[in-house]
This record gives structure tokens, C-alpha cells and sequence, in this order.
């Protein structure tokens, strides 16, 4: 305690790193629109360097150089200005044709010269250019350079040396980054807590401002945020002021204290003064304050989990004015618990919410949900003083594809596609329930006007109308059935009813459901509730019979995102219902010794080793109930239509960052389409986990789902902080069409006035979509990837639906990649035989420890009878479902033991493969968020027959080949399959394409380049 009175005696002062960019390189000779300042050495080599008028990345040239034989010297080179201890980004573009070997041969070679000295006199660095490109379009080369002591010039030169071929360079930038500094005190006499700046420790402080959209793309907030921070011995104190030219359009609904204040216009404050915690505050324009605690986990599909006991001590003011409103705020140490020591860094960020403008903006530069500590601001205390650094922009979007060859009209057929399209018209209401910013853009009459060309745009766009049962109300002009039966027959419109809303939740609760979930204002029932259940059914039953002669109405449409709860209160408060659910779980599904997990129970933390168990034991039970739900709906809905046209979607079901573990094969027979969700953004909450998602989820459904029609929904919005672009979004519409999808449903908000762009493709898309024939999609997998749902649902700690990971990988390096036409297979699909696995020359495996034994021995039959088998997952069959170990299979099939001793591994090299030996593959990208998964493990013992065909970086092996009956195992004792190996350079999937030419498949399938032109 001393120790912190005398660090806390001196004014620490901390300073703002925002970075500049200041162009070390002239841009005339960086864009090569000009030879001079290079030179191509030695004077003797028998390669050209031209300046290319016809092929450039800006401008109006490139540098072309072109190395005759793989032996000739080739090096391109300039001189630069760089200073030591400097930090410099240096960004290339670079093009190639028929490269031999490939890119990664050729180097950046920087001499790092003293003045007046030769070269390299203070140094030499050598960085190798990313590989795989012997023939590519333009790709992006940065890398981030600190000169050595004594550097005063830079001799740049870029090394061709070992290559043959041709090579362009472009756009070459060296950027010094330079900070602005910001100076926040330490103060001798607290702020009053008032929402105003007039104290004196106010004064004289410069502040914290530069807000970025949170977004890939670095721009700043047009609205701006600015911060003043000070400190004493007890406490931290913020002022916020945000400006606000329409002050009383500010959303300012939640009143109590951790309500939902995120629906409301706020500001969000993180704090984390250790590794791995981190402090959360909303705060509305009322003062009203939500607080939490984040922990990561990697085990839930979020990535973290949160304690909304926590509560802070913290004081707050609000004040509301005519151009801005602002909150000032005191937090005491001891709610953190900690004072910061000298040397210590703290992570943080500052965010704001802007509801009148639908815009979420940040101090830390960074892209996607707010909560990011890996891009978060640092607060650097030293003795004397400290430093706040501002994290530098993400440089590329990880949501961009970019693919070498599309195909659109070669992958149609000639049978009309009769595709659908859905937007949900979120921009049609009255006038004063329209957000700040579109208010300010109309008036009232204008606004009616608006409203009908909005109808009109999108009726003759191909789109189905607003949706039932509120699209019939007559509270406003677009409320009337007469105007949608028009419409329907002027342009074919149909209409869409939802009859498992809110309010049915509701009515249900009244009527004496159990409360399961209860969290502030939010108050919910199980949706296997006998209670809910008979609700649903009768709203379902209403609708149907009103609509089944209606021709303009074509859906009735189930459950948003259904989940299943586990018990949240103790054992020992359990209702009579919970009582009699536990009951059925332990007697029909946990053997007798797996109830439902009950997570606020001290028993379920003391049982850790049970939890795999218990979640494969509630899940399968929560899946059947929820069938058995969906059946007696489904059957009503039958009953009640009678031969009309009406067609049920049963659900909607969430597959953003991950899914829920249901059993699809048999909800399918319960409904006439599957629905999914599969958002990017919100998906690339965990790293590379966006970027195939919306062809994932599709897939997997109507995989699972076997075969039943799949309905897609596009993000079209600013979610999870990432504003789609049209490319983005031709993207995601192509990825669902091609993995099956029959309708494609846009959720939007506000886009025709908030993004014009990307509404006018929504429009340019659905026009497309509804006229386009057939997509050709293969009905001819060769090859089989297994979804264990026991395995994912074995991942679940604290209740919340799982990521996928694997599966998601499995997907984007066979389907994307390698271009094999594969299809998903549940193990209850397997369990039934449902599928027969004979049908496939090749099966993945990549998630498999928690697998029934029936399951397991019909893998086995399959390789012993002449399949292949590629299991990553180093622990497969590892547990029965019963808690009984199944390794002894594993053992057996792939020759292999290994021991529970962890590797820390980021690459294989190949030792036996034909085309690949003595390659290195990488398998994990640097700070990798997926260490749980891709660990890898000691082999204890292997078969003599047994091939190692890879190792570790320390000889130890790694992968194995084994022949098992008339068939073959290949063996990873470390698992590649996980999202982030999706953004680094590897040859994975080179390794995958030599596995399925082997087995005798087709790879580089057409379907895989489909692309909406």
C-alpha cells in the first residue's frame, strides 16, 4: 500500500499514439511513373525492368520485370531516408505470371546503412514475400519495419534471385508512423459529478477525439465523441461529450439500472487492467448505467461470456443540449480491483452508439463489435509518466474475397430457378417512428409520398410484401389487404406470416408457462412448454384459417432463433415442471448420471468433468422435444390448410458464429423449408469465421436437413460494427444460391437512405435472383464430412449455442479451396442410417470425441470395407456418450496412441507425400484465438506398419497413414481445422488435394466459382 501512496505522489501523464502517415518514398518513382531512383542490378543480368504502360495497380505504369532462367542474379533497387528507432510501414501490390517456383522466393531485402557507411553497416533484414503465387492477380505485401541503431539511409531492393517468370510491382509506399499526443493529469481535487466540464481539473486538458467508425474501412465519425480523463489516489473520472445537431430524436427508453441501455443512444467505456478481464459500462443519455464484467471463453461462440452481477460503485451524470449531450463519470479503484502500478499497461477502448444515425464509432481503431481487446488502446503507467497508445487501423477487411474466376450463366440450367427474394421493409411506417436522421431528410408529406415509391421499388423489384399478420392491421394506409391483393396481381407478390412472435410468448407466461430465463425486463418461457406450445398452435391455427384462400399469402412462418434453455435457477428451487424435465433427461438420456445443467448451481462447477456429458444428454433431449413441438405444429398447420397453397418454415434458425446442436434431419420432416441465419459479421467475431458463413449455414442445413428446401438471410445492415458493401453482398447471395438456397430474405435497416449503395444492389439482386434459371448444383458427392452434433454440443459451458469451428473450416478448405463437392453428415443421421456411407470414397472427421459407440463401429465398418478415413481431431472416439471411453477404436484404426501431454505447434513439415515433401505447412495464425483446438499431442506408441508422412518442427510425428482392413486412416495429432488458418498463407489445401486425388475424387468442381455478375 505504500508503495502505491508514493507511485500515485507524481503527476503521471499519458500520451495519445494516433498515427500519421508521413511518405518516405517520393510517389512518383513508389508508383514507377518513372524509372528514376531505381536500379536493376547487376549490369550484367540477362532480366529486363521496363515500365509496363498496359498492366498497373495506380497511375498509369508499373515496374515489369522479367527473369529469363530460375539461376540468373536479379535484384531492383533505391535508396530511402529511414531513421533508427523509427517505426515504418512499408505496403507493395505485386503481380505474377508463370512464376517458377512461386512468390515466397522472392525478398525484401533491406541494408540498413550508417551515415556515410557502406551498406548494411548498421544492419541487414530479409522478408520473404507471401507464397502460393505463381500466377495471380494483385496482392497486397505489408509488413511493419523498426530500423537499428545508427540508421540514417535505407538501401530498398526487392530480390528476384531463384525465381523465372514475370513479375509487376506497384503502389510502393514506406510510411513513417508518427504519433499526436495527448496530455490527460493527475489531479489534486476531484470533478463534481454534474454532466458539466467547469471544474477546474477540466480545464487545460486536451482531449481525446478522432472517433472511427467501427468499421474496415478507417473513417472518421461525422458525428464526433470527445473524452477528458483525469485521475486521483481513489478514482478514474471520464467526460463524455457527443455531439448531437438533433438532440431530440436521442432514443432514451431504458430507465432502469442493467437494462438493455445498448438500444438506447450511449457511450460503452472498457476496461481491462489485467489479461483476460475486462470491465464494461453503458451509459445511456439519461445517466442510466449498465456494468459487466467480460471474461473470454474460447468454448462459447461469442468467444466470451459475461457477469451481469457485477456491480460498480460508479457516479454519473447526464446532460442533455441543443447540439450535443454529454455524461461525466467517477469509478472508483477498488471497483477494479486494482491501482495501477508503475510499468503496468491496461487495456481499454471508448465507444458510442448513435442511434439517430444507426453509426457505432470507437477511440480504439478497430472493425466489428466493440468488444476486441486484441485492437483495444493501451494505457502504459510509468513512474514519472505514462503513455495511452491508439492501436494502429486494421489494414484489410477479413470478410473480402476476392476470386480469381467466376462463372454465372455456364452454372444455370434451362428449368426456371423460381428463387424468391424477402426484405424486411423496415424503412415503411409512419413518420414519427422514424429514426433522427431520416426525420431531419423529410417531411411529414414528403414522407407519405416516400413510403409508396418504396412499395412500388420493391414490388416490382421481385420482393414478397410486409409481413402478416401486421401487414392486414389498417393503421395506416399500407395496412390494407385490398392494396396487397393488388399488388399480387400486378406483380406476382406474395406475403409471408408470423405466428410465433413476441406476443406469443407472452400470452403464453399469462397463462401460466414457466419462467426459465429472466434476465432484467426480459422474461421467458421454455419453448417446449406444454403451455407455449398449445399458444403457438393456436396463433397458428388463427392465421392459417384466415389465410388459405389467399392467394397473395404464401408462408407461415415459426419461431425466430429457437433455443432451448437449461434450468437457470438452483436444483433445489426447481419447479415441478423443471423437476419432471431433469427427470426425463437423467432417466431417458444421461444414463442415469446426466441431468440438466444447471449453471447457477454450485454442484455444476464442482462436477466439471460431468459437463461434456450433461450437455450431450440436454441437448438431445431439448432436440427431440423440440421435434416433437414442431410435429404437433406442423400437423395442425396441415389440418388447417387443407389442399391450399400455404407452406410452413417452421423456424428460423441462428447459424451466425455458430449453431445450435439440434437434429435437423428430424425437424425436417416437420416443416416444408428450413431458415438460417448465418451473418459474416457477426460471425467474424472469431477470427476467419465470416467469410464462407453464409455458404456454410446453408449447406449444413440442407445437408442435415436432407435436402429439404433452405431459406437464407442475408446481412444487408451495419452488424456486429461491419457495413456490408454490394460486393460484400453479391458475395454472400452467391455462396447461399450455389450451396441450395430457394429464397434469399435481405435484413436491412433504413439502407435506401443510411447506405444508397448497398440498397440499390438489394434491388439490382432480387431482380437477378427472381428471373435467373436454375442454378446446376452436383448431386454427385464423392466425399462426406461428419457434423458430430454429440462433440459440439459436448463444447458448451454456460448455455449458449456452439461455434462450428471445425466443421466451418472442414467446409471452406474442401468446398472453397480444394473445389470438392462434399456433403455434411450428422451422427444421428449415421445412428439411423440414414446415409450410407459406402456412398463416399473419402470422410473428414475433423470434431469427434463424444460419439456414440453405434456410430463409431459404422466409421470403422466403413474404412474396414474399403473407405478412407482423414480424422484431425487428435481426439476422436476418445468418450462415449455414456462416459465410457471408445479410444480403443481410434487406437486401433489408425495404429496410433498418444498421451495427454499438449504441444504447442504452429506447423507440420510433410516427410512422406509425394509433391509436398519437405514442405512446411502453417496451421495456426500468429496470436491465434483457436489455441484449443489446434494443439497438438504426444504420440505414445505407433503400429511398425504405420507411415509418418508429416512431423512437428522438433521431429516428432504428426501425422500418420495407416491401412486398416481394406481401407485407410490418415491421422492428425494436431488439428489444422479452425478458422484462423483461413487468413494466413499455408498449403493446407494443397495437402487436402493430394488426399482427394488419391482417393480418386474431382476436385476444382465449377459450382464453387458461381458468382452473381
Amino acid at each position: 500500500m505504500k508503495m502505491i501512496k508514493k507511485i500515485f505522489n507524481f503527476v503521471i501523464i499519458f500520451s495519445i499514439l494516433a498515427y500519421t502517415q508521413i511518405h518516405v518514398i517520393d510517389p512518383q518513382i513508389g508508383s514507377f511513373e518513372t524509372e528514376r531512383g531505381w536500379t536493376l542490378w547487376p549490369s550484367t543480368t540477362k532480366s529486363t525492368f521496363v515500365l509496363d504502360k498496359e498492366i498497373f495497380k495506380e497511375g498509369k505504369t508499373s515496374a515489369k520485370i522479367t527473369i529469363p532462367e530460375v539461376t540468373e542474379r536479379t535484384v531492383l533497387y533505391c535508396y530511402i531516408p529511414m531513421k533508427e528507432g523509427k517505426k515504418y510501414e512499408v505496403k507493395l501490390w505485386f503481380k505474377t505470371q508463370n512464376l517458377i517456383p512461386d512468390s515466397n522466393m522472392i525478398k525484401l531485402q533491406l541494408a540498413f546503412n550508417l551515415k556515410g557507411g557502406p551498406n548494411a553497416s548498421a544492419g541487414r533484414q530479409t522478408i520473404n514475400f507471401p507464397s502460393g503465387y505463381a500466377n495471380t492477380d494483385w496482392k497486397e505485401f505489408i509488413v511493419e519495419i523498426v530500423p537499428p541503431a545508427g540508421t540514417d539511409v535505407v538501401q530498398f531492393a526487392i530480390d528476384f534471385s531463384g525465381t523465372k517468370g514475370i513479375v509487376w510491382i506497384d503502389s510502393v509506399r514506406v510510411i513513417e508512423l508518427r504519433s499526436e499526443e495527448i496530455i490527460v493529469k493527475k489531479v489534486s481535487k476531484a470533478p463534481i459529478i454534474d454532466g458539466k466540464d467547469e471544474d477546474d481539473c477540466w480545464q487545460n486538458i486536451e482531449v481525446m477525439n478522432d472517433f472511427f467508425v467501427a468499421d474496415f474501412v478507417e473513417k472518421k465519425a461525422e458525428k464526433q465523441t470527445y473524452v477528458k480523463m483525469c485521475y486521483d489516489d481513489e478514482n478514474l473520472y471520464f467526460y463524455f461529450k457527443c455531439e448531437e445537431a438533433n438532440t431530440k430524436y436521442l432514443v432514451a427508453k431504458v430507465k432502469e439500472r442493467d437494462g438493455d441501455v445498448w438500444n438506447d443512444d450511449c457511450i460503452e467505456i472498457f476496461l481491462s487492467p489485467e489479461i483476460n478481464k475486462t470491465y464494461h459500462f453503458i451509459i445511456n443519455s439519461l445517466g442510466v448505467l449498465y456494468d459487466a464484467i467480460i471474461i473470454p471463453d474460447d468454448k462459447t461462440a461469442t468467444g466470451y461470456k459475461r457477469d451481469n452481477t457485477y456491480n460498480s460503485n460508479a457516479k454519473i451524470s447526464a446532460r442533455i443540449e441543443k447540439t450535443f449531450w454529454a455524461i461525466e463519470m467517477s469509478l472508483p479503484f477498488s471497483d477494479l480491483n486494482k491501482k495501477p502500478l508503475s510499468g503496468e499497461t491496461w487495456n481499454f477502448n471508448f465507444a458510442r452508439e448513435d442511434k439517430v444515425s444507426g453509426v457505432n464509432s470507437s477511440f480504439s481503431r478497430l472493425a466489428g463489435s466493440f468488444y476486441q481487446p486484441n485492437f483495444f488502446s493501451k494505457i502504459i503507467f510509468k513512474e514519472k509518466e505514462g503513455y495511452v497508445i491508439r492501436n494502429k487501423y486494421l489494414p484489410i477487411s477479413p470478410l473480402k474475397i476476392v476470386r480469381k474466376e467466376s462463372l454465372f450463366k455456364e452454372l444455370l440450367t434451362s428449368e426456371k430457378g423460381n428463387y424468391t427474394t424477402y426484405m424486411w421493409y423496415h424503412s415503411i411506417g409512419p413518420y414519427e417512428n422514424m429514426p433522427g436522421d431520416i426525420k431531419s431528410k423529410f417531411t411529414k408529406e414528403d414522407w407519405e409520398k416516400e413510403l409508396w415509391d418504396q412499395l412500388e421499388t420493391h414490388a416490382k423489384a421481385g420482393f414478397m410484401g410486409l409481413p402478416l399478420p401486421w401487414a392486414f392491421l389498417e393503421r395506416h394506409p399500407w395496412e390494407k389487404e385490398e392494396l396487397w391483393k393488388g399488388y399480387y396481381e400486378k406483380y406476382g407478390t406474395r406475403l409471408k406470416c408470423c405466428v410465433e412472435h413476441s406476443g406469443v410468448m407472452s400470452d403464453a407466461i399469462k397463462k401460466g408457462a414457466e419462467i426459465v430465463f429472466e434476465e432484467g425486463n426480459i422474461k421467458k418461457c421454455s419453448l417446449i412448454d406444454p403451455v407455449y406450445i398449445n399458444c403457438a398452435i393456436e396463433e397458428l391455427v388463427k392465421w392459417t384459417e384466415r389465410f388459405k384462400d389467399k392467394p397473395y399469402v404464401w408462408t407461415i412462418e415459426g419461431k425466430d432463433e429457437p433455443y432451448i434453455y437449461p434450468i437457470r435457477c438452483k436444483i433445489s428451487e426447481m419447479s415441478p415442471q423443471m423437476k419432471k424435465w431433469n427427470d426425463e433427461v437423467l432417466k431417458n438420456y444421461g444414463f442415469g448420471k446426466y441431468g440438466i445443467p444447471a449453471i447457477n448451481d454450485d454442484s455444476y462447477w464442482q462436477n466439471k468433468e460431468n459437463h461434456p456429458f450433461q450437455w450431450i444428454a440436454f441437448f438431445r433431449w431439448a432436440s427431440d422435444k423440440w421435434v416433437e413441438a414442431k410435429k404437433r405444429m406442423y400437423e395442425a398447420f396441415k389440418k388447417s390448410k387443407g389442399n391450399s397453397h400455404l407452406e410452413y418454415v417452421g423456424a428460423d434458425y441462428w447459424f451466425m458464429s455458430g449453431f445450435v446442436p439440434f437434429d435437423y434431419s428430424l425437424i425436417a420432416k416437420y416443416t416444408d423449408y428450413l431458415q438460417c441465419d448465418p451473418y459474416a459479421s457477426s460471425a467474424e467475431r472469431r477470427e476467419g469465421r465470416g467469410i464462407y458463413n453464409h455458404g456454410f449455414g446453408t449447406k449444413l442445413l440442407k445437408d442435415l436437413g436432407n435436402g429439404k428446401p433452405v431459406i437464407t438471410v442475408c446481412q444487408a445492415f451495419n452488424y456486429a460494427g461491419y457495413t456490408p458493401t454490394p460486393d460484400d453482398l453479391k458475395e454472400w447471395v452467391s455462396q447461399a444460391l450455389k450451396m441450395g438456397a430457394c429464397r434469399i430474405e435481405f435484413y436491412e435497416n433504413m439502407e435506401r437512405y443510411r447506405n444508397p449503395a448497398l440498397y440499390n444492389e438489394m434491388i439490382r439482386l432480387s431482380k437477378v435472383i427472381t428471373t435467373m434459371n436454375k442454378v446446376n448444383i452436383p448431386d454427385d458427392a464423392d466425399t462426406a464430412i461428419i457434423v458430430s452434433l454429440d462433440s459440439e454440443a459436448a463444447k458448451n459451458v454456460t448455455g449458449e449455442c456452439l461455434s462450428g469451428d471445425e466443421i466451418y473450416t472442414a467446409y471452406s478448405i474442401l468446398g472453397e479451396k480444394v473445389g470438392v463437392w462434399f456433403e455434411f453428415l450428422s451422427d444421428r443421421q449415421i445412428e439411423r442410417e440414414e446415409k450410407d456411407l459406402k456412398e463416399f470414397k473419402i470422410i473428414y472427421l475433423p470434431l469427434g470425441k463424444y460419439m456414440t459407440k453405434k456410430v463409431v463401429e459404422k466409421i470403422v465398418d466403413y474404412v474396414r470395407n474399403g473407405g478412407i478415413l482423414v480424422i484431425t481431431d487428435p481426439l476422436a472416439f476418445e468418450y462415449n456418450i455414456d462416459g465410457s471411453s471408445l479410444a480403443k477404436y481410434r487406437e486401433e484404426i489408425t495404429g496410433v496412441k498418444i498421451e495427454k501431454k499438449v504441444i504447442d505447434t504452429d506447423r507440420f513439415r510433410i516427410t512422406n507425400i509425394e509433391g509436398l515433401t519437405g514442405s512446411e505447412i502453417l496451421i495456426k495464425k500468429k496470436g491465434s484465438i483457436y489455441d484449443n483446438i489446434h494443439q497438438g499431442y504426444l504420440v505414445k506408441d505407433f503400429e511398425k506398419n504405420v507411415k509418418i508422412i508429416g512431423k512437428f518442427m522438433d521431429d516428432s510425428p504428426a501425422i500418420f497413414e495407416n491401412n486398416y482392413g481394406k481401407g485407410k486412416v490418415i491421422y492428425f495429432t494436431a488439428n489444422p481445422m479452425a478458422p484462423d488458418i483461413l487468413l494466413i498463407e499455408t498449403k493446407i489445401d494443397e495437402l487436402f488435394r493430394i488426399f482427394q486425388k488419391k482417393a480418386e475424387t474431382k476436385v476444382n468442381r465449377p459450382i464453387w466459382k458461381f458468382l452473381i455478375p
